[in-house]
């Protein structure tokens, strides 16, 4: 079974606190009837016209930064000249993945929603999922910027405030995952980031020292625990063009219970 873990891309979206407000044009199609004069060949008209029907096409125009919605950060985001999403092969964005459930602990109640080693340990035994290509961790903030769809008005401080407390990884918590993972390509999460705002972003730098990609800003995690549980599930996270970072459509492939195939 499929279930799609994308944050879609419209107006009024949470994003990191800093990044500007996303605006979206549209334009519809539309269609004009137009008429035309029919001349004889002298150039004369006798007042006969043809009446046809001219479509004019639809369109969005998208003012967008590449770290809105679901995306994933190459190393060029971070480290000077460090390599860009299409120094990758697709394989690297098609994963086996297991879910880490941080919902059980206090974390979404603390000032500071920074995840220790020890929020880790007792969600989980990493060494258990030595060999999956993939983890994403589910904190909950997902289902709060479900709940507060809508309720803040575009830019304003409530908004900001609101999208600060996005959770992030410790430094020693980062550690500690490729410590006991051996062959991650993705780190996913359900927040804008892995790092702290306003940090030296060293948890990003720790994960591309060993060429694991940051999957930020993904949601209905709840729904992926409810479903696939602790099963290893196929992850999809390809990105859509080639910079230091690009929006991607993530969805997870999970087995059914009752006859152990996959569904698309």
């Amino acid at each position: 079974m499929k279930i799609d873990l994308t944050y879609k891309i419209s107006e009024g979206m949470f994003k990191y606190p800093s990044d500007p407000e996303v605006k979206i044009e549209r334009k519809d199609a539309t269609f004009e009837d137009e008429e035309e004069i029919i001349y004889d060949e002298s150039g004369y008209t006798s007042g006969v016209a043809t009446v046809y029907r001219r479509y004019k096409s639809g369109y969005v125009l998208l003012h967008i930064r590449n770290h809105h919605g679901t995306h994933i950060d190459a190393p060029a985001h971070k480290i000077a000249w460090g390599k860009t999403i299409d120094k990758y092969v697709d394989e690297k964005f098609t994963n086996n993945c297991a879910l880490i459930d941080l919902t059980s602990s206090d974390l979404m109640g603390r000032k500071e929603r920074k995840i220790g080693k020890e929020d880790i340990e007792r969600a989980c035994d990493l060494c258990s999922y030595n060999g999956v290509e993939a983890l994403i961790f589910y904190t909950g903030f997902c289902d709060e910027m479900e709940k507060n769809k809508g309720r803040f008005k575009a830019n304003s401080a409530e908004k900001i405030n609101f999208e600060k407390t996005f959770p992030y990884f410790s430094k020693e918590a980062a550690s500690f995952i490729i410590e006991k993972s051996n062959c991650l390509n993705i780190i996913g999460i359900d927040s804008f980031s892995v790092d702290k705002s306003g940090c030296n972003s060293e948890v990003h730098r720790i994960f591309f020292s060993k060429d694991i990609l940051p999957l930020e800003t993904l949601v209905n995690l709840a729904e992926l625990r409810n479903k696939a549980g602790k099963n290893v599930f196929k992850l999809f996270s390809i990105p859509l063009y080639d910079a230091d970072a690009a929006q991607t459509r993530a969805y997870a492939i999970y087995r059914r219970e009752n006859d152990g195939t996959e569904e698309s």
